[in-house]
């Protein structure tokens, strides 16, 4: 039996109001998933965007050479770094 008394439905005795008995928490939980769900769209989209995951994945030389262009070392430096770098990839294999 289904009787309505102020607002609320009765069914067999159990009382439901307009939030199905969650209240104010169901609610809270729905903005806070809202929420969520916009800032996970906005983490995404920045960082789909290349410039948060993109990764330069420079080799040792490279870098060596990309510092001798802008003259942070010397000639002699460079060439000394430079070696060190090609005999520890034989040695190593890299």
């Amino acid at each position: 039996m289904i009787e309505i008394a102020g607002g609320v439905v009765v069914a067999d005795g159990v009382g439901w109001d307009h939030m199905n008995g969650w209240g104010w928490g169901g609610m809270a939980m729905g903005w806070l998933m809202m929420i969520g769900l916009v800032l996970l769209i906005v983490w995404i989209a920045r960082a789909s965007d290349g410039t948060a995951t993109t990764t330069h994945h420079r080799s040792p030389l490279d870098v060596l050479a990309e510092r001798f262009a802008l003259g942070e070392i010397t000639s002699d430096e460079y060439e000394y770094r430079r070696e060190v770098l090609v005999q520890s990839r034989k040695k190593f294999g890299k």
